[in-house]
């Protein structure tokens, strides 16, 4: 196969950031798919395609075999880059698919971004496809960024628009959805542990309504504003910390899990396989030469 070329990209390629986000975005995504076609055994409440397509037959036994199958193909086209306008779409259509027919089974992983990500970067390679100058290295991952960037600023949008700025003063509320994530992890587990973290956690939120106002506050400013991220490679970076050290202190302080769209936008603001990677080459680099 041929290297990747400034606008060739339908070839494995030498670009290794990109590379680690792909591998990334779907080692990710596949668990997230195998949890969803699993859960999913009927479809009670139709919600996006499931209320224009009857998708029952594609989750009966022989269905989900057939889901698990598409997708081990789609991780081997994705990462080694085969025919990525049609792979692109390929796997956004799937996601999708997959995602409506779960949510509309009552539960809601809001994984929806991933398909909008997958679907950003089939517009890129679609637009490289018909305008072979368009810069296809660049946008098959800043179209993502933007896709995530949009969804923290609209999510801040949508609660402004339902409470006001009043929405910061509802941080006693957070021990309700406290209690109701611990009542789900004891009905699974069977464990009286889960209840008592729980209402302590609940507990907690209520007596402490002042701190957990500034902590609302400050999440909702940086939502608010994570359009910037997309405007400038070291803005992002930064923003991406800041937004896992926000979803990791909703997670410690107030026992709210990290959300499903922490794991794409980490990918794409923070790219840990790829800085993983050069910190090994450093470090070999660095005991190489202390070695001559």
């Amino acid at each position: 196969m041929k290297l990747l070329s400034k606008n060739n990209a339908d070839t494995i390629g030498i670009d290794k950031p990109w590379f680690y986000i792909k591998l990334s975005l779907i080692i990710t995504w596949i668990p997230l798919m195998v949890i969803m076609i699993t859960q999913s055994k009927n479809c009670p409440y139709p919600v996006g395609i499931c209320k224009l397509i009857d998708l029952e037959i594609l989750f009966s036994t022989t269905g989900k075999t057939f889901l698990f199958i598409l997708l081990c193909i789609s991780f081997f086209l994705y990462v080694f880059e085969i025919k990525m306008v049609y792979t692109t779409l390929f796997i956004f259509v799937l996601s999708c698919i997959i995602i409506s027919y779960h949510e509309s089974n009552g539960f809601f992983f809001r994984a929806t971004p991933y398909s909008a990500v997958f679907g950003s970067q089939f517009i890129a390679y679609a637009i490289n496809k018909y305008n072979p100058d368009f810069n296809v290295l660049k946008y098959r991952i800043h179209f993502g960024i933007q896709i995530i960037a949009a969804s923290y600023t609209l999510a801040a949008i949508a609660k402004l628009k339902g409470d006001g700025i009043g929405w910061i003063d509802n941080g006693g509320l957070f021990s309700i959805q406290v209690m109701k994530n611990y009542s789900y992890l004891y009905y699974d587990t069977g464990s009286f542990a889960f209840l008592e973290n729980g209402k302590a956690i609940a507990y907690s939120i209520i007596e402490h309504k002042s701190e957990i106002k500034y902590l609302l506050a400050t999440a909702l400013g940086l939502e608010l504003f994570c359009f910037v991220a997309a405007l400038n490679s070291k803005v992002m970076f930064l923003y991406g910390l800041v937004l896992l050290a926000m979803h990791i202190g909703f997670d410690f302080f107030m026992g709210i899990g990290i959300g499903v769209i922490s794991k794409p936008m980490v990918v794409l603001f923070l790219n840990p396989l790829f800085l993983f990677h050069e910190l090994v080459k450093s470090i070999y680099l660095k005991l190489s030469q202390k070695s001559i």
